[in-house]
C-alpha cells in the first residue's frame, strides 16, 4: 500500500509538466453564469398617492381626511334626530279651548272607560257609568241628588240623579223622544284654578236630536226644567228657546276633579255631566 501512494504522485507530475509545457491554460472549473431572461419591459414603480390625484387637485392632509370621516359618521344620527316630534304625554294638560282629536291628559283614562258604557245608549248601562266613575252629592238618606243634566237652552236643563238614570232614560231614549251620538273630538273648556275649586270643564263634539213635539215641551218646562245658578251657562251654547230638533249641534260636558268631590287622591271622578244641545 506505501508503494502504490508512493507511486500515485509521481504519476500526475508529468500530465501537469505536459500542460505546463503546451503552453495552454487549464480549462476553467468555475459554474456557468445562467442565461438572461427573455428581455421584458421596465415596469414602473407603482405611482404615489399624490400623483394619482388630478393634476391642479390637492390631497387633504390627513388630520382633515380624519375629520371628514368623522363628519359623515355623525350626519346620520344628525339626520335621525330631525324626526317629527311625539304627541304631548298623556300626564300633560291640553292647552285650553284647542280641539283634539282624541282625549289627552291624565284624566283620559278614566272618560275613556266611562264612554265605553255611556255611549251605548243603554239607560242600563248609562247608570252603571255614572255610579262607578262620577261622584255626587247626596241628601241626607244617602239619595243622589245630582246626575245627567241636559241642558234644552244656553242656561236652563232639567236634572236627572244619577240613580234614576236607568228609570228615565227608557222612557224616552228607546221610543227616540232623546237622541245623541259623540264623536272623538275634544277641547278642554275651562282649566282647574283655585277660583273654581279645580276642576275642570271638557267637551266632546256630537249630534243631538229632541223630539217631543209641544205638549211635552211645555210639560217639561213647567214641571222639570230649572235655570241655572248664578247666571252660569252651558259651554258654546247659544239656544235661547226650547225647540225639537233632529241631528243638531251638541255637545257633551264633563265636570272632572282629581281627587273627586272632596279632592283627595290622584284618581280623577266626574263630579258634573251635561248633554248641551248647541243650536
Amino acid at each position: 500500500l506505501r508503494r502504490c501512494a508512493e507511486e500515485a504522485p509521481s504519476a500526475a507530475a508529468p500530465a501537469d509538466k505536459e500542460g505546463a509545457s503546451s503552453g495552454e491554460a487549464p480549462e476553467a472549473t468555475q459554474a456557468e453564469a445562467p442565461a438572461p431572461a427573455a428581455d421584458k419591459p421596465p415596469t414602473a414603480p407603482a405611482a404615489p398617492a399624490e400623483e394619482a390625484q388630478e393634476e391642479g387637485s390637492e390631497v387633504a392632509p390627513k388630520d382633515d381626511q380624519a375629520h371628514a370621516k368623522g363628519k359623515a359618521a355623525t350626519a346620520a344620527p344628525e339626520e335621525a334626530e330631525k324626526v317629527e316630534e311625539p304627541p304631548p304625554a298623556v300626564d300633560e294638560a291640553p292647552a285650553k279651548n284647542v280641539s283634539m282629536l282624541g282625549c289627552h291628559g291624565p284624566w283620559c283614562d278614566m272618560v275613556d272607560r266611562f264612554n265605553s258604557l255611556f255611549d251605548t245608549n243603554d239607560p242600563a248601562k248609562m247608570e252603571k257609568a255614572l255610579l262607578i266613575y262620577g261622584e255626587w252629592p247626596e241628601d241626607k238618606e244617602g239619595s243622589h241628588l245630582e246626575g245627567l243634566r241636559i241642558a234644552v237652552t244656553r242656561d236652563h236643563y232639567f236634572e236627572i240623579p244619577a240613580e234614576k238614570i236607568k228609570s228615565e232614560l227608557k222612557e224616552y231614549l228607546p221610543r227616540g223622544m232623546f237622541k245623541w251620538t259623540f264623536g272623538n273630538e275634544y277641547k278642554v273648556f275651562r282649566a282647574p284654578t283655585k277660583a273654581n275649586g279645580q276642576e275642570l270643564v271638557l267637551v266632546r263634539t256630537g249630534t243631538m236630536t229632541f223630539a217631543l213635539g209641544w205638549l211635552r215641551r211645555q210639560l217639561f218646562w213647567t214641571t222639570s226644567v230649572k235655570p241655572t245658578k248664578e247666571g252660569y251657562t252651558f259651554p258654546d251654547s247659544t239656544v235661547e228657546e226650547f225647540d225639537d230638533c233632529h241631528d243638531c249641534a251638541a255637545e257633551l260636558a264633563y265636570t272632572l276633579k282629581q281627587g273627586g268631590l272632596i279632592g283627595v287622591g290622584d284618581d280623577w271622578a266626574i263630579t258634573g255631566l251635561a248633554v248641551v244641545k248647541l243650536a
